[in-house]
């Protein structure tokens, strides 16, 4: 699919801007700051070994075929580091997450499959306050790495209240409706990858229906909103899976991946 570049599929040009590395100095663990040991996903051995790898997998809905993969557990550790990531302007740490969410993704008998990812948008005025949406970020480095395309598929069509601030019953009501499809003229906006570089263009609404994709989140607790982001996709006839970094009730003997 990201092969016709040139074809229905993608319409652009050459564009765009260098998407630059968020930490380029080597030798130097992005969650402890020791330096000196061997380095993966840009962590030492003890704090890679701090995650919890073990990933979920969940069919939130009875009405369409939607499963949701999540690719860690939400432990001490990955909370603590995502704080620092979200409220202390530690934008580098945007690696470990990053990293996580791709050797999850690369060997995964359903997700490798996929040719797209898109993303959940957040509320305009949260993303206003932060100046970045972690959903969005995680999409754009997994299809910069995998070389998959990125589309701009859903907007807010309503603006809800924070999910956690909210009970267990009240949040499906809080989400449903919220997300719309972005589409004009039967295209939406989309990116693809050439090293750092980013194409802009646009996909066909209908050529999505040809090959599956990936919804992307930050962090799955009741999976409501993921389930009311996919739904305008599903009832088009696109094909997709939800992936999030983390879930954050640990998974029952049926959910457990590995």
């Amino acid at each position: 699919m990201r092969r016709k570049k040139n074809g229905t599929f993608w319409e652009g040009g050459p564009g765009a801007r260098i998407f630059g590395l968020l930490f380029e100095e080597e030798g130097f663990c992005l969650a402890c700051g020791e330096r000196g040991k061997a380095l993966s996903g840009g962590l030492c051995p003890s704090c890679r070994a701090a995650i919890d790898r073990t990933s979920t997998c969940r069919k939130l809905t009875e009405e369409a075929d939607f499963t949701v993969f999540s690719a860690s557990f939400y432990n001490h550790f990955l909370r603590d580091q995502f704080a620092d990531y979200k409220f202390s302007g530690k934008s580098y740490k945007e690696e470990i997450f990053v990293s996580i969410l791709d050797d999850y993704m690369k060997d995964h008998p359903v997700l490798s499959r996929a040719g797209w990812l898109t993303y959940l948008p957040m509320r305009q005025r949260r993303e206003t306050l932060r100046a970045y949406n972690p959903a969005l970020n995680f999409a754009r480095g997994l299809a910069m790495r995998r070389g998959l395309v990125l589309v701009h598929a859903l907007r807010k069509a309503r603006e809800s209240r924070e999910q956690h601030t909210l009970s267990r019953r009240d949040r499906m009501d809080n989400v449903r409706g919220s997300y719309i499809l972005a589409e004009e003229d039967g295209f939406l906006s989309a990116e693809f990858f050439i090293g750092k570089e980013i194409v802009t263009g646009r996909v066909r609404v209908e050529d999505l229906m040809d090959q599956e994709g990936i919804l992307v989140d930050d962090l799955v607790t009741t999976g409501r909103t993921m389930v009311a982001g996919a739904g305008p996709l599903l009832e088009r006839g696109i094909p997709i899976y939800g992936l999030s970094l983390a879930s954050a009730s640990y998974p029952n003997n049926d959910q457990k991946e590995n």
